[in-house]
């Protein structure tokens, strides 16, 4: 029977470019790299960085990466020269802003409703 989430992973043009996108302006640690793959760790799921062509694909997969302040956070990676599609959506389960990778992939930053 399905447990959970074994992996969720970004096809990218470059393996090094997107761990330093993840690891230097989003704060994240990569737990494992090797020449073509790379994984970012998001706490109890990885992030597989798989390199590939073609890279990139927008909204696929889905992926919502849960912050405590959404504020703070996106003003934060806004300093850190992170793209944005957009701006905060209130929505009634919570609030989101959808990042762009560097590749093109993009994810959600979610903080839930109290």
């Amino acid at each position: 029977m399905i447990k959970g989430i074994a992996n969720v992973v970004f096809k990218v043009s470059d393996v090094n470019r997107s761990c330093d996108f993840f690891e230097k302006k989003l704060g994240l640690k990569i737990a494992y790299r090797e020449a073509n793959w790379a994984e970012v760790d998001l706490d109890a799921v990885h992030l597989g960085l798989m390199q590939a062509e073609p890279a990139g694909g927008a909204r696929n997969p889905f992926l919502s990466l849960l912050v405590d302040d959404i504020n703070a956070t996106v003003a934060t990676l806004k300093e850190r020269g992170v793209e944005f599609s957009g701006e905060i959506r209130d929505e009634p389960f919570g609030k989101l802003i959808t990042v762009n990778d560097p590749d093109g992939n993009q994810f959600d930053l979610f903080e839930a409703a109290e």
